[in-house]
């Protein structure tokens, strides 16, 4: 019976509260700027002048931008921290708090100075491991192509192990090496890392001596990790010995380093970057089978196939939806410019309608003529009992035989308003739909002759009183 694991030496992950929080860095930002619009605007109502219009857009506008520059910025200075709350990571003795750690990494602090922390933690792999995490969220800062790339593969990693029936101990383990495995990249130049096109001779030596520079940063951890250590050193190599730097093949690499080769190379095949576009988990994994037994173990090209669908599409979340929308896919549009548009997109938004919810001046509006029909509800005037029906009028209640279409026009009864009437409380409005007392066409098809036209409103007649 395996010993369990105390809780003081392990992080538990936490996936729910990550997600909250990756959530609240994206759409806390473009949130905000609508509230700071709404409130601008509730603040300051727009006038009628055309100078006055455009200087009331203009604040939204310079408002709600700086919100959501301000806020993002902020907002990103967090994603560290979903990162730790991602993992489930076991420490060699006692395991740091997680907000400790991650207000290292949101520190910044220059890439030599967090280097110079490493070595002077010394042979102490508690404090070694804590500085070495600060390390991997500067790593996505150095190596801007490949940001985030480290988390992904412990994640295949972590799949990949799993199917592969790896003891708790030894995915605990490998978990650390798939993170650390590209740390030595720290050592090579920003500007290497980011340069568009290929390298030449000297700039290819400086990369591939980024696996030596790992094991070095790394170096009070490797006796803990042991022999899963050796996937810092080996993650290059291939298993038909054509790799890199020992030339190692087939069952002389590490059975960790073979792993993550393979999470490795998925990984680059479907993450959308600046230099290619990603391909589909299917184009990927044609493209493992076919390199399966020259550059990749075959057993652990089945053991990644193996994995269920659902189960990969989950743990890759919502990243792996947004890699593959077209735009993004096809490179006409990077992801980060497709996101600022989104937040451009809110600012438009919110100072449109920071515009339109602005009070306008009422207007002067004449007193109705009582003996005249409403020009809203189209309703008669009172008349005296007993009178003569006008010429032309219609019977409540009694369908127009002159009405012609499929349907027939039925007038309104005592009390009722036409179809498309509005209250006649709103007087001085115009209506705009059809109504029983509505003037003839001028070829006369459907309509009903009802005499003089309003003196109020040329298109709408009156009935005339005894």
């Amino acid at each position: 019976m395996v010993a369990r694991t105390p809780d003081t030496m392990r992080w538990t992950a936490h996936p729910h509260w990550a997600s909250v929080l990756r959530g609240a860095v994206f759409v806390g930002p473009v949130l905000t700027s609508f509230i700071a619009a709404w409130l601008l605007t509730w603040q300051w109502p727009s006038s009628s002048g055309l100078a006055q219009q455009a200087a009331h857009l203009g604040a939204l506008v310079v408002l709600s931008t700086a919100v959501l520059v301000l806020l993002d910025r902020g907002g990103r200075r967090l994603l560290p921290l979903v990162t730790l709350l991602e993992l489930s990571l076991l420490f060699p003795k006692v395991a740091p708090g997680r907000l400790a750690v991650a207000r290292e990494a949101i520190r910044r602090r220059p890439i030599e100075e967090q280097l110079a922390r490493v070595r002077e933690a010394g042979a102490d792999p508690d404090a070694a491991a804590a500085r070495i995490l600060s390390l991997v969220a500067a790593l996505g800062a150095h190596d801007r192509p490949t940001r985030g790339h480290a988390e992904r593969v412990r994640m295949f990693t972590d799949l990949i192990a799993d199917q592969m029936g790896l003891p708790e101990r030894d995915q605990d383990l490998l978990r650390w090496a798939a993170i650390l495995h590209d740390i030595g990249k720290l050592r090579v130049p920003a500007s290497l890392l980011n340069k568009k096109g290929k390298p030449d001779e000297d700039e290819w030596a400086a990369l591939q001596a980024h696996p030596a520079h790992g094991a070095e940063i790394a170096g009070a951890l490797l006796p803990w990790l042991g022999g899963w250590g050796e996937v810092i050193v080996q993650h290059h190599e291939r298993w038909d010995g054509t790799g890199y730097p020992l030339g190692l093949a087939g069952r002389a690499i590490h059975p960790g380093t073979r792993i993550v080769s393979v999470a490795d190379a998925y990984d680059v095949m479907t993450s959308a970057r600046a230099y290619q576009r990603p391909v589909s988990r299917a184009a990927a994994y044609e493209e493992l089978i076919r390199f399966s037994g020259t550059q990749f173990d075959p057993v652990v090209v089945r053991a990644m196939i193996s994995v269920a669908a659902p189960r990969l599409r989950r743990t890759q979340g919502l990243l792996a939806w947004f890699a593959n929308v077209p735009l993004v896919t096809r490179h006409v549009v990077p992801a980060t410019t497709l996101a600022r548009a989104v937040g451009a997109t809110a600012i438009a938004t919110a100072a449109v309608s920071g515009a339109t919810l602005a009070p306008t001046p009422a207007r002067d509006v004449a007193p109705p003529d009582t003996n005249q029909v409403s020009t809203v509800s189209g309703t008669e005037s009172p008349q005296p009992a007993g009178s003569p029906e006008p010429a032309g009028a219609v019977t409540p209640g009694t369908v127009d035989p002159t009405a012609s279409g499929t349907a027939a026009t039925t007038a309104p009864g005592p009390g009722e308003t036409s179809p498309g009437a509005s209250d006649p409380a709103a007087i001085g409005s115009t209506a705009t739909g059809p109504t029983a007392t509505e003037s003839p066409n001028p070829e006369g098809a459907g309509s009903v002759p009802v005499g003089p036209v309003s003196t109020l409103n040329p298109t709408v007649p009156v009935i005339p009183t005894p």
